[in-house]
């Protein structure tokens, strides 16, 4: 990138999703990535806080709705099946999980492109 204005919004983007990841994961935002904001301008660590908290909010609230809509089949699935634990055997060659496909979900992309998003 020659555009220093494309790459502070790169930075931002990018260390708001990692964030964002661990806030997921564990709940608070590891040392190294801390480490890498802290690096930034306050200007940009205030942002790259924003997009983090904004990105694991949005994310947290959209896995309960899933795992909400997902409930009445996990609990036919729990009477009615002699299976003990589910498999991913298979899942490489379509990417499809059958209880999804049941549900009426749509395959997506939802990995997100190497572009600068709009902050």
């Amino acid at each position: 990138m020659n555009n220093p204005e494309e790459e502070r919004k790169y930075w931002i983007a990018r260390m708001g999703k990692q964030a964002a990841l661990d806030l997921l994961a564990s709940g608070r935002i590891t040392v190294g990535n801390m480490d890498s904001i802290a690096m930034m301008s306050e200007e940009d660590q205030v942002q790259t806080l924003k997009v983090a908290i904004q990105y694991s909010g949005l994310m947290n609230v959209g896995l309960v709705k899933l795992q909400q809509e997902m409930i009445p089949y996990l609990q036919q699935l729990e009477k009615n099946s002699d299976r003990i634990l589910p498999t991913f055997d298979g899942i490489e060659n379509n990417l499809n999980i059958n209880l999804a496909e049941k549900l009426g979900y749509e395959k997506k992309n939802i990995q997100s492109s190497n572009q600068s998003e709009d902050l």
